[in-house]
C-alpha cells in the first residue's frame, strides 16, 4: 500500500542528513586539530 512517492523522500532525507553528519565530523576534526596544534604550539 505504500507508495514509492513516500519511499523516495525518506530516501532523500536520509542521505541530505548522512550527507549533513560527514560535514560535521569534518569540521570537527579539522577543528580539533586546529586548537591542539595552537595549544601544543606547533
Amino acid at each position: 500500500m505504500s507508495t514509492g512517492e513516500n519511499e523516495q523522500g525518506l530516501r532523500s532525507i536520509i542521505d541530505f542528513l548522512r550527507t549533513g553528519s560527514i560535514i560535521v565530523l569534518i569540521l570537527h576534526f579539522f577543528i580539533s586539530t586546529v586548537m591542539w596544534h595552537s595549544i601544543i604550539g606547533v
